[in-house]
């Protein structure tokens, strides 16, 4: 046991040593934390100098912090842990007051005036929360706590989602914001928040103050902390200080969970089902929008199971560690989403099957001249003697059916696959009221099919399908250390990796069209087959290949 201890502390040491040595990239200071300070008079309005006030933080039952008040009767304690607090205020000749229901929350700099009593030994004790106000600094902000967060209706259970529910924020995106880069339809998933009036892409997003933001577009986050997991999110939307830097526009930062004194835990699932929806309307309509017949399509199907469990408390080894003794405590989260949906998609331009063959109902241009003109007066017929044209034929346009007098192609349903497994770990330790640490790891794992390709969300059927997975890892270490009341070390470090990887899986692939093999002027290195356009010019149709497929 004693050596286990040993170990712990050493642990420690070596942590916060690492810390120091890595300020050159330490963390912001908008790291979860929050101050709390005030004045302590007596029932003149006189100041009481070297007061001691007395910090209990009541979700751990542990004193985190004693100071003594000034010449003037002021004290301050920043850098606090967030979470419930009892303040006390003692002084030698007078009763002590006592301060409950204090919450602090991420950024929060509270004013708790005292009045002490003099020439009494009673101690008086005060709800507090009334006085939990912000005098310190003229910051715009909003706070959404962790029951909003979990309680508030998220139809992708996202809490991106709740940041346009705040005053000064317009969102200019999609009906739904789902995790990831892609949204289940294979279109481009982005956060389009304005706050302030300010760029869509001048937010800062963090996690425990930490970065949070994909860099390789700037408009999508590398992690997404699942809703069980937050404890709450604050956005400042103007007039924050100058520990917020590098964008213009608001700041969203997002605390999660840590363990309590107590065991705490919850297990959940939310699902989605075909069986409880009724059809489509567009499945229902026996026409096309263009007029031409098409089947009735039955409802599609959808698979929607999100389920998961958090747990948290103090780090407990029977016979071995007690974190309530310790002050160690642990929190994990486990969210796993396994969606399948179903949705037809209008195709234009689709060529007929007379067109594959050559054969077209207005004159087409086969051959021009010097001048880039048509070299006569337009033809019918085609043939098709090239190689490459003809392997696109038999590998792709095969695949095709027949579209309406329009070239329209409504397709059957499309299989979307979406799913997601995130674990998010986090140790906090308390070393008396000098040291205070965390450290905290996110990993997202988001696989997704897309029958239309990524980014595009349409396609021919078979055709651009893709596989992708847009993982995202954070490491993040933290440390406060109080020298003395009136001086204090803070510092962390952080580690992130994200990425995107895409690959095609359907015909585009090269291995799946083994009769495509053209000869280009600039080879390529992805695995996959040039694209075609087919362009209209004049009342000539002009066959010759661009680059879309």
């Amino acid at each position: 046991m004693t050596r286990f201890r040993q170990f712990v502390r050493r642990a420690v040491v070596f942590f916060v040593m690492t810390a120091l040595l890595l300020a050159s990239n330490m963390a912001p200071a908008q790291v979860g934390l929050g101050s709390i300070g005030g004045t302590v008079t007596d029932a003149t309005g006189a100041a009481v100098p070297g007061a001691m006030v007395t910090l209990l933080n009541t979700d751990r039952k542990e004193v985190v912090r004693t100071v003594q008040t000034s010449g003037a009767g002021f004290y301050t304690a920043t850098l606090l842990p967030l979470g419930g607090y009892t303040v006390t205020v003692s002084a030698p000749s007078f009763g002590d007051q006592v301060f409950n229901g204090i919450v602090l929350h991420v950024g929060d700099a509270l004013t708790i005036n005292s009045t002490l009593k003099a020439g009494t030994v009673e101690k008086v004790t005060v709800t507090a929360e009334a006085q939990s106000l912000n005098f310190e600094n003229a910051t715009q902000a909003s706070l959404i706590n962790g029951t909003q967060v979990r309680e508030l209706v998220l139809s992708s259970r996202n809490y991106e989602q709740l940041v346009g529910l705040q005053p000064g924020v317009a969102y200019t995106g999609a009906d739904q914001i789902y995790i990831g880069n892609s949204s289940p339809n294979g279109a481009t998933n982005v956060v389009n928040f304005s706050v302030n009036g300010g760029r869509t892409s001048g937010n800062s997003w963090t996690v425990d103050g930490v970065d949070n933001e994909d860099r390789g577009s700037n408009f999508t986050l590398l992690t997404y902390p699942s809703v069980d997991a937050i404890a709450e999110f604050k956005t400042l939307r103007g007039a924050y200080s100058a520990e917020y830097g590098r964008s213009a526009s608001g700041q969203i930062n997002v605390i999660t969970k840590s363990g309590t004194n107590d065991f705490h835990g919850s297990a959940y699932e939310f699902v989605r089902n075909d069986v409880f929806n009724a059809n489509d309307v567009l499945n229902k309509l026996p026409t096309t929008p263009s007029g031409a017949a098409k089947t009735i399509s039955p409802r599609s199907r959808l698979r929607y199971n999100d389920f998961g469990y958090t747990i948290g408390g103090p780090v407990w080894l029977p016979r071995i560690y007690d974190g309530r003794k310790h002050n160690t405590y642990f929190f994990f989260s486990q969210e796993i989403r396994r969606v399948i949906t179903y949705k037809a998609v209008t195709l234009t331009g689709v060529p007929t099957m007379d067109e594959r063959k050559g054969i077209f109902t207005k004159p087409v241009c086969a051959s021009t001249n010097a001048a880039g003109k048509c070299a006569n007066a337009g033809v019918t017929t085609v043939p098709i003697t090239s190689t490459l044209a003809q392997g696109y034929l038999t590998d792709i346009y095969s695949t095709v059916a027949q579209p309406d007098a329009t070239g329209t192609l409504v397709t059957p349903p499309l299989r979307n696959l979406f799913n997601g497994n995130q674990q998010i770990v986090r140790i906090d330790q308390q070393v008396g009221q000098k040291l205070n640490i965390f450290f905290r790891f996110i990993n997202d794992s988001i696989p997704t099919q897309e029958p239309g390709g990524l980014f595009q969300g349409s396609g021919y059927p078979g055709v651009n399908t893709t596989n992708t997975n847009a993982p995202g890892r954070t490491y993040l270490g933290h440390a406060t250390y109080v020298i003395n009341p009136q001086l204090l070390l803070d510092g962390g470090y952080a580690f992130s990796y994200g990425a995107l990887l895409s690959d095609p899986v359907g015909l585009a692939l090269n291995a799946n069209s083994p009769n495509i093999q053209p000869t280009l002027l600039f080879p390529s290195t992805l695995p996959r087959v040039p694209a075609l356009t087919f362009t209209k010019r004049n009342h000539y149709y002009d066959l010759r290949p661009l680059s879309r497929l």
